[in-house]
């Protein structure tokens, strides 16, 4: 090794003290090509970059300081050091000082909290993982003890971190106890392979459906191969052979045009720089001497060419690196959108899917990349092996007593195939999508329907004649993607599908039929792809079940059990046998049939394709029937579950709780042995028929208490248990549902930090709401997490989107963008709409919900009232909700901000409550007190009303006694309050009742209720109905009310007199062409948050309050309305206006050119003069504040409108698309327009 540190193997680094040191030594059989050592913290950081047979390696030795503020100040420098090393192999390891998860890490709470948050933040922000604990999931070992006063602390302080992507090259990892050391020895053993991630075979370019030439010749191409169907013996050959022509086509398309466009695109550079004036002259412009030249292309157009620059370049697969890919994103309409684009720009690495080293059958390891693909297909054709058996018996036992399909659902589903049916199935899969072996996407389909569609439907229609589909279609790719554990074993890889598109608008279309009968099959507990049926019901059930059986002492234990490869085992035989019992017509199986018949499959790994196998049993991971097909695969033996165990009763629950389901993750609750032994037979049994397997050793088991689940049940753990990726149970599980939010929060928003300045506001609120936040949603619905943790959170997202200073108050952020604010989310609102949500749910959600007789029960705790769903009818402000679990707790504290009315005063009937604010609540004369007393006296509800007073409500005795009244007088009176209460048609079904003629359920309905944020508010939302977007409008302004109330005014209001029911035109200010930075000028001018002198001056003595033009205060208004400098300015924009036929005003300048749907391109163009207005007089002053250059508004404007336009205009000519550039630039000539193929600008413009 060469290196500045050590001799030859190793390099050492010392600190001016005797208690720190690091060093990294290498084997003499470890022979690097090269090696250099950087000395980054003396005696603490020391690293060592190798290339070893030409890969880059990075090992950095840590030995974390004792003291804390030198240790935070060590994790800054390792935070700085990872960031220029995230594309090698990186191992990071040493004595960190500290622990990231203490529970396990420790035998004691963590010493260095801060320490620990900061490393916390690390790890998330780069994507590194603990080696150790990656095989060692949830083992305690430590590596360092020490002893003192009859104690000891342990600790595992020494780790080795990588990236997450590297994490499968490491074959084992040890601790090793050391008899000269406190410290234990950490060994990794690990393999590398220098493989390059690249496609395994052609994948079409989308980026060529942009171009016009390409889709007429595609166009011809295809009618071409359509006249030579005779020639082909089937109509499967000719549509493969179409996608082969295609296939070359493109490719040879793409070679054809390389060479002239990069050509077009010099000559492009060169003309948009001549425009701009941009001939240097000792750093300045001779055309005009206040500009300079690399400010006005930069400025001006720069960042535009390089956009179209890339556009190009991704129409020739050229990968975009550095500059360009911010380029390239800046080509998405000059806008932040939300694209499959703009999303895939988070730093990714595919080195995640590489398989260095798998584990043999005897234990041996396999390095070589053609036996690891050789072993992969034995594996994956051993697994897709049928072994199925017939077992008359067995099929009889749990192939019985099935619901049924209806008549009209097995018509629907017979029916022959329509071109309706194809193009809506294409239209709503997903762009963006990995390909099939054919390479060619949905989006290729999209763009070319009108030519292929037809062939499509005759192609699919000629496959349920023959029952084959074309050979293409029966080809899929099997690419591997890690699951957690070892990684050496196949078994932890997830197979996913990828499908030929053609292939894919099938399955959809035949998916979109049969999801109309999944309801009438499977039954409420299985919630996995039937319509209406939310995974949240599952873990609503499940939390209920934990909190009611803790409340009440019921002994209750809940078997989570994992099915190994559960998709992948599905027997087809016995998966058309389960069809034909459920009573799906023969037709309809035969078609399902056909998408499974003579089937292959082809590995990928590492960038390769394996030999092609047969696939004999399970459903396809990425097809959209899968789903579809797997709840009825796995039905017979929940409904055998159902049938054979006694499960467990709640008080007043109409039926027994036994399971609940989603896809394989299945919760069986149980409380007696009895159960436990039948479900154990059951799962056997079901093997045996349908070959499915449960992985035991991953199943999980939860008790109230450990003695429950004894037996073979070894795994049992007590407290709560994790389902569907939420801890549920006691508050020490549901804490671990937010272990770590916060660092990773930080870290998901750190790396979109280099892309930070070209993104707008807009681009980074939907990095926050879509990207960071959204991963919080999923427990977020059905767990509250800590009290602080939230505003933590939305700290940090709101630094993240000001980058520096904070311009406005947060609140104004959160109001939607057509109300003035960036649509940013609202931790707090977010958490109250999921409660509202779960109360509509309950009030108006259908009739078989799971979870409502629980919820009813747990509602009959609050104060002992015995209500249900009538308690959301009270006035609940002085009712202690004390008794209920934490979750039903924050419920209700969100239903008590909102301001509640029912409509046209509907009545719950039976369950109205006769206190607390109803429509039967006491009159004023009988005192505060009598709520209480019927209360405590159980006479809370009309039903119990009745009860007590009979059918008329004026039977005194009973009442009286309860209430313990002397007064029979005022019980008189108050039965006859309650009675005018009542309409005549309430009072009728009072009688009906008492004479068994009506039932309360089906006549009452809960009531509509109309809710606002305050009694004098005027937005309004109808729970019922609501969704999720208004109920978050109306949480935002809840929870806001005050701060918005308080919120300054626009300094605009005032010189242009305007009252407050004026609004800024918001839709307008982000619409193309208009580019980002000048956007987000209009948005923050309205508001008045600018950076002029006047407030400079506030933060620096240094700074003048006055204009740099002239003497007058630069406030806001006179920076961009009064400064004299701006006088040319507005009569160019005048005569621009005219000749659009509009007016044009101050406020149409500032407030923005109001957008209407019928007159787009227009709006789009005068937004985009207003705005590019603004950015003129922003730079032209910044220019003067800089560097003391006078620029004319004028000039600049004109120039950089003609740069814009002249970019685009050689664009969209390059691609043959000029009617694109007529309507978004000519509209009226107020510009520019086209002449004999010539670009004529305007004669406004200078």
């Amino acid at each position: 090794m060469r290196g500045t540190g050590g001799g030859s193997g190793q390099a050492r680094s010392f600190s001016a003290t005797n208690c720190a040191g690091v060093g990294i030594l290498f084997s003499p059989h470890f022979k690097t090509l090269s090696a250099e050592t950087h000395h980054i913290m003396d005696g603490h950081v020391l690293m060592v970059k190798a290339v070893y047979e030409n890969m880059k390696l990075v090992f950095l030795c840590v030995y974390a300081p004792v003291l804390s503020r030198d240790r935070m100040n060590c994790l800054n420098v390792l935070c700085n050091v990872v960031r220029g090393v995230q594309d090698e192999f990186l191992f990071m390891g040493g004595d960190f000082n500290c622990t990231v998860n203490a529970r396990l890490d420790r035998n004691h709470l963590e010493p260095h909290p801060a320490s620990s948050a900061r490393l916390k933040r690390l790890l998330e922000t780069y994507d590194l993982k603990d080696v150790w604990r990656g095989f060692n999931n949830a083992t305690r070992q430590y590596t360092w003890a020490h002893c003192w006063d009859n104690s000891m602390s342990l600790a595992r302080l020494d780790r080795l971190y990588c990236f997450k992507h590297h994490l499968s090259i490491f074959k084992n990892c040890h601790i090793v106890p050391v008899g000269v050391s406190d410290h234990s020895l950490l060994k990794c053993e690990f393999f590398i392979q220098n493989v390059k991630t690249s496609s395994a075979y052609w994948h079409f370019n989308t980026a060529l459906l942009e171009d016009h030439a390409f889709r007429q010749a595609l166009q011809v191409l295809w009618d071409a191969h359509r006249l030579r169907k005779p020639m082909f013996s089937s109509l499967h050959r000719w549509w493969d052979f179409g996608k082969t022509v295609t296939q070359q086509f493109c490719q040879q398309y793409t070679r054809n045009v390389t060479k002239h466009i990069t050509r077009s695109l010099q000559d492009l550079e060169t003309e948009v720089q001549n425009l701009l004036g941009c001939t240097e002259n000792r750093g300045y412009v001779e055309v005009h001497p206040s500009i300079h030249p690399s400010i006005l292309y930069r400025l001006s157009g720069g960042e535009v060419l390089q956009s179209k620059n890339a556009a190009i370049a991704s129409l020739l697969g050229t990968t975009a690196q550095g500059a360009l890919v911010c380029s390239r994103y800046m080509n998405a309409s000059m806008m932040d959108a939300p694209s499959k684009f703009f999303f895939s720009l988070e730093q990714k690495n595919g080195q995640r899917k590489v398989i260095h080293c798998l584990r043999a059958d005897d234990s041996s390891d396999i390095t070589d990349t053609a036996r690891i693909r050789r072993h992969g297909t034995c594996f994956y054709k051993e697994l897709f092996k049928s072994y199925a058996v017939e077992n008359p018996g067995l099929e009889t036992e749990f192939l019985t007593d099935l619901s049924q399909v209806g008549e009209s659902s097995n018509t629907l589903l017979s029916a022959d195939l329509t071109l309706e049916e194809l193009y809506v199935a294409l239209m709503s899969l997903a762009n963006g999508k990995a390909p099939g072996i054919d390479g060619i996407p949905v989006e290729f389909y999209k763009a070319f329907w009108s030519v292929v569609g037809k062939d499509m439907l005759e192609v699919f229609l000629e496959s349920w004649r023959t029952g084959l589909l074309p050979r293409s279609c029966r080809r899929a790719i099997i690419t591997l993607l890690p699951k957690k554990g070892d990684l050496q074993d196949l078994k932890n890889w997830r197979p996913v599908f990828l499908l030929c598109g053609d292939y894919k608008i099938l399955s959809k279309a035949l998916a979109i039929r049969l999801r109309e009968a999944m309801a009438e099959v499977i039954h409420v507990d299985q919630t996995y792809c039937v319509p209406g049926r939310r995974i949240c019901n599952n873990i609503n059930l499940i939390r209920h079940v934990l909190d009611i059986s803790s409340s009440l002492g019921i002994d209750i234990g809940l078997i989570s059990f994992d099915r190994e490869k559960a998709f992948d085992r599905v027997e087809h035989q016995y998966l058309w046998n389960t069809l034909a019992v459920f009573g799906f017509s023969p037709g309809f199986i035969a078609r399902v049939q056909v998408m499974y018949r003579d089937v292959a499959s082809i590995l990928k790994i590492n960038g390769g394709l394996a030999a092609p196998f047969t696939v004999q049993r399970g459903v396809r991971q990425g097809c959209s029937l899968s789903g579809m097909l797997y709840s009825p695969a796995i039905e017979p033996l929940l409904h055998k579950i159902r049938k054979t165990l006694m499960g467990v009763s709640f008080p007043g629950c109409p039926t027994a709780v036994k399971l609940m389901a989603y896809a394989d993750d299945v919760v069986v609750i149980v409380n007696t042995q009895r159960d436990i032994q039948v479900l154990g037979e059951t799962i056997e049994l079901f093997k045996a028929l349908s070959s499915a397997k449960v992985n035991w050793t991953k199943s999980v088991a939860c008790a109230t208490t450990r003695d429950f689940l004894g037996g073979w049940w070894c795994w049992v753990q007590t407290g709560g248990l994790k389902y569907l990726g939420v801890f549920l149970g006691n508050d020490e599980s549901l804490k671990k549902n937010w272990e770590g939010v916060l660092e990773a929060v930080e870290g998901r928003l750190k790396r979109w930090k280099w892309l930070l300045p070209h993104m707008s506001y807009r681009g980074r609120t939907l990095v926050i709401n879509n990207l960071v936040s959204s991963f919080l949603w999923h427990r977020l619905a059905v767990v509250d997490p800590p009290a602080d943790l939230l505003s933590r959170v939305q700290t940090v997202i709101v630094d993240f989107l000001w980058d520096r200073l904070h311009w406005l108050p947060q609140v104004v952020l959160f109001l939607p963008k057509e109300e003035g604010g960036q649509g940013l989310v609202h931790l707090a609102s977010k958490r109250a709409v999921f409660r509202l949500q779960f109360i509509q749910r309950l009030l108006y959600g259908p009739n078989d919900l799971v979870w409502r007789p629980l919820a009813r029960l747990t509602l009959q705790r609050i104060k002992g009232l015995g209500l249900q769903e009538s308690a959301f009818l009270m006035e609940l402000k002085n009712v202690s909700m004390s008794s209920l679990p934490s979750f039903y707790q924050g419920l209700f504290r969100t239903w008590k901000l909102l301001w509640k009315q029912r409509a046209n005063h509907q009545s719950s009937f039976w369950g109205e409550t006769v206190s607390h604010g109803s429509l039967l609540s006491p009159p004023s004369w009988a005192g505060a007190t009598v709520a209480e007393a019927l209360c405590t006296a159980g006479v809370a509800t009309l039903g119990a009303l009745r009860e007590a007073t009979g059918p008329d409500l004026k039977e005194t005795t009973e009442l009286q006694v309860r209430l313990g009244w002397r007064s029979k007088r005022n019980v008189k009176r108050l039965l006859s309050h309650w009675r005018d209460c009542l309409t005549e048609r309430e009072r009728q079904l009072l009688r009906e009742h008492s004479q068994r003629m009506t039932s309360p359920c089906p006549e009452h309905p809960f009531p509509s209720l109309v809710m606002r944020p305050g009694p004098d508010q005027q937005l309004e939302v109808t729970l019922e109905t609501a969704e999720s977007k208004a109920l978050s409008r109306l949480m935002v302004r809840g929870l806001n009310r005050q701060r918005l109330e308080r919120r300054s005014r626009s300094p605009w209001r005032a010189k242009l007199t305007l009252g407050e029911e004026v609004r800024p035109e918001w839709k307008s200010f982000y619409k193309p062409p208009l580019s980002k930075k000048a956007a987000d000028l209009q948005w923050r001018l309205v508001y008045g948050v600018l950076a002029v002198n006047k407030f400079v001056s506030i933060l620096s003595l240094s700074v003048t309050g006055t204009c740099p033009f002239c003497e007058a205060v630069e406030t806001i208004v006179h920076c961009f309305a009064e400064c004299p400098r701006l006088l040319p300015l507005f009569p160019l924009l005048e005569a621009l206006f005219r000749r659009a036929g509009e007016a044009f005003s101050l406020r149409t300048f500032v407030y923005g050119f109001k957008y209407t749907k019928a007159k787009k391109d227009k709006c789009h163009l005068m937004n985009f003069i207003l705005g590019q207005s603004k950015m003129a007089v922003y730079i032209s002053r910044r220019r003067k504040v800089e560097d003391s250059v006078d620029c004319d508004v004028v000039l600049l404007l004109s120039r950089r409108i003609k740069a814009r336009i002249l970019i685009d205009f050689h664009f969209y000519r390059k691609m043959e698309d000029l009617e694109q550039f007529v309507r978004t630039w000519t509209y009226g000539g107020i510009l520019c327009s086209i002449q004999l193929e010539d670009l004529v600008f305007s004669d406004q413009l200078v």
